[in-house]
């Protein structure tokens, strides 16, 4: 079947048989059905429907996302649902799951900004050792301490993020060690 095929499926109740047969394929399992994704060239049944409490459940083993699925059937995903839940299905759309935090690379990002921090300041003190301050106007000695105020932020700054990368990996590691994980 191609993406462009649609099945009209306005007629009839939206349950997991329904749907499974209308994308062809459907074989009965022990879950639910399985049968052909209508949404992409399926030669073995990657779909996956049952009926759930509160709709129809749908998921296509080889990746393809709901509403994909639901384009290719002629369906709103707000349709699978039964009763009350269709209402709330077309007010919001469920969210994706947010990616877990991974203090890793986290740890390592604020390190790298540590670093940058630090060579910033580095670069600037090592301008003001080549300065002779006795040769400087008024104007220029003030843009030159200027600059030394932003090398003492930088090194702070630095100091800081150094200082919750550690902090970050220290209990990373204890809530791994704790897990087991370690």
């Amino acid at each position: 079947m191609s993406k462009s095929t649609v099945f009209p499926l306005h007629s009839q109740a939206k349950t997991a048989e329904s749907m499974a047969k209308a994308c062809g394929g459907a074989k009965r399992t022990q879950r639910g059905w399985v049968a052909l994704c209508p949404a992409h060239q399926d030669k073995t049944q990657s779909l996956s429907l049952a009926d759930g409490q509160h709709g129809v459940l749908v998921k296509c083993w080889a990746g393809c996302t709901l509403d994909e699925i639901c384009h290719a059937l002629g369906l709103k995903v707000g349709e699978l649902f039964y009763g009350r839940g269709a209402a709330l299905a077309r007010r919001r759309t469920p969210s994706p799951h947010p990616r877990r935090f991974d203090w890793r690379r986290m740890a390592s990002d604020l390190e790298f900004a540590s670093e940058f921090h630090w060579l910033k300041a580095e670069s600037i003190f090592k301008e003001a050792r080549q300065l002779d301050a006795s040769s400087l106007s008024d104007k220029d000695l003030d843009q030159a301490w200027r600059c030394l105020a932003v090398g003492f932020r930088a090194l702070r700054v630095s100091a800081h993020l150094s200082g919750a990368a550690f902090c970050l990996r220290v209990s990373g590691l204890a809530r791994e060690k704790n897990r087991g994980l370690s």
